[in-house]
């Protein structure tokens, strides 16, 4: 199942109940998998002309459990047909460690990229939500 990541919610916990600082993330790339790449990042696409993207600054200061990108994200021109069901995001460009992964969700739908075509997620097309109760 999609959500924060195994090591950023040992962080988090850490964080809550005994006071330690979590780990400061200054830059963020997201990423794009073929299956629910669970709290280590798994699944990531490989080949096709893929790559990481920065996103940095494509996400406001969150004002409630929601943000939505408010700039367009658009990955590299696929070179062979692919398919992604989830996004990630990463505290590093290409480092496949499981303390760079961040956070990970199921798309809306299946996202099907034809050769030639870059993966492209408009303003407000990504919305990314804390649970509470």
């Amino acid at each position: 199942m999609a959500g924060i990541s195994r090591v950023r919610g040992i962080d988090h916990l850490n964080y809550l109940f005994n006071g330690a600082a979590p780990r400061r993330i200054s830059r963020i790339w997201m990423s794009l998998h073929t299956d629910d790449p669970g709290g280590l990042g798994l699944h990531e696409v490989s080949g096709h002309g893929y790559a990481r993207v920065e996103v940095t600054h494509s996400f406001p200061d969150a004002l409630d459990p929601r943000v939505s990108n408010n700039v367009r994200i658009l990955f590299p021109e696929a070179t062979s047909p692919y398919d992604a069901t989830h996004i990630g995001f990463w505290d590093a460009s290409s480092d496949d460690d499981e303390e760079a992964f961040v956070y990970g969700q199921a798309l809306t739908a299946v996202l099907h990229i034809a050769t030639g075509a870059p993966p492209d997620f408009p303003p407000g097309s990504i919305a990314i939500y804390t649970r509470y109760d």
